[in-house]
């Protein structure tokens, strides 16, 4: 079925939250960052157990890390 407006367009799904929940494209993949990621159980235990380092270089130019290692004097 075609729609001439997003008005109907919404109006034939039932609104927004059911138009995006049963959409069938997918999730967007942004087109130059590869995807890094494993599992949700794998990130959740990094969040745990680990730090984190998020690659953002595709909006965020500047980056700064101070800290101590662990172990030093």
């Amino acid at each position: 079925m075609s729609y001439k407006n997003l008005e109907e367009l919404l109006h034939g799904a039932g609104g927004p939250v059911k138009l995006l929940r049963n959409s069938q494209t997918g999730p967007y993949v942004y087109p130059v960052i590869p995807a890094e990621y494993t599992n949700w159980r794998d990130e959740q235990q990094a969040w745990q157990r680990t730090c984190v380092l998020y690659n953002q270089c595709c909006h965020m130019t500047d980056m700064y890390v101070a800290g101590v290692s662990e172990g030093a004097t």
